[in-house]
């Protein structure tokens, strides 16, 4: 059977780190815990811009979202390129056999149908990590590592770009029980996977 791999889609700060953490304890093989995050964490402070002006990397644009200020994120040229490097790896850990979580976070349509395409000979779930705006927004305020606002902007998008074998609320269950109930469905859904 191919790398299994468990794709965690959800906004910002919606416990998706977590629960692939609860992940890597429950899965029976060595499990891979990698994300968008990843990536953006190694580029240099040029690759964005959080005052409004784009840049090629990745832009956090103001605006408002009913009626609360918020941020938009704009890939640039550099930005789609690191989203389609991301890709890249993640297929290049399925050619080797790895199984893998990926912690995402989908801002454009391109992220999810190039993902499908990254991961089209691996063993894929794909999960939809829901949690309250409001619990989001007090997350971020007291991570204090990412502009107040950003999720807020991605929230209503998040969710829109594809359907999900199973969903998880982070608001309502641990980290360990939605990782107990991914690893269920996984099992469900391909019965033959060791």
């Amino acid at each position: 059977m191919a790398a299994a791999c468990i794709v965690l889609n959800g906004p910002s700060c919606s416990g998706k780190s977590s629960i692939a953490a609860a992940l890597q304890e429950r899965w029976p093989r060595p499990l891979q815990s990698t994300g968008i995050d990843t990536f953006l964490a190694s580029q240099s402070e040029r690759f964005f811009a959080i005052d409004g002006t784009l840049t090629d990397g990745i832009s956090w644009v103001p605006t408002t979202v009913d009626g609360m200020p918020a941020y938009d994120i704009v890939p640039g040229e550099l930005g789609l390129g690191m989203i389609r490097a991301s890709h890249s790896f993640w297929s290049s850990c399925v050619e080797a056999g790895l199984d893998q979580v990926i912690d995402d976070v989908w801002v454009i349509p391109e992220q999810p149908t190039g993902l499908e395409r990254a991961l089209s000979r691996a063993t894929v779930l794909w999960v939809g990590v829901h949690c309250p705006l409001p619990i989001i927004v007090q997350r971020e305020q007291d991570r204090g590592d990412r502009p107040v606002g950003a999720a807020r902007g991605h929230y209503r998008l998040t969710h829109s770009f594809r359907d999900y074998d199973v969903t998880v609320d982070t608001s309502s269950a641990t980290p360990d029980a939605c990782a107990a109930l991914i690893v269920d469905r996984f099992r469900e859904r391909f019965p033959a996977w060791p």
